[in-house]
């Protein structure tokens, strides 16, 4: 979906979670926070940030509500590439996404 993730972590928690949309279209993104689906708008080539609150995780990005999403090969962070999906960091498209 070409969106970029950014975490900031402290005590092993995360404390900020940062969606970047790397399009220029205003796109929709769902993202489930803590068990919460959430719906944000982003506009093109601007950053949602999300500070966590305590025992709030994110985990992951749901769907996305506008564009085209093709297929693409992804890969864990040791590189070995990853048929089935579980929760998660992976890359995809050269680009950090959290599942």
């Amino acid at each position: 979906g070409d969106y970029t993730v950014d975490e900031d972590w402290e005590n092993g928690k995360p404390t900020r979670v940062a969606v970047t949309n790397n399009k220029s279209d205003n796109r929709s993104v769902d993202i489930r926070v803590a068990g919460e689906v959430r719906s944000y708008d982003i506009a093109g080539g601007e950053t949602l940030e999300i500070t966590m609150e305590e025992g709030r995780f994110p985990t992951s990005i749901q769907t996305i509500n506008h564009g085209v999403v093709s297929e693409k090969a992804m890969y864990d962070l040791s590189g070995r590439r990853v048929n089935k999906l579980q929760k998660g960091v992976y890359i995809v498209d050269g680009k950090k996404m959290v599942y």
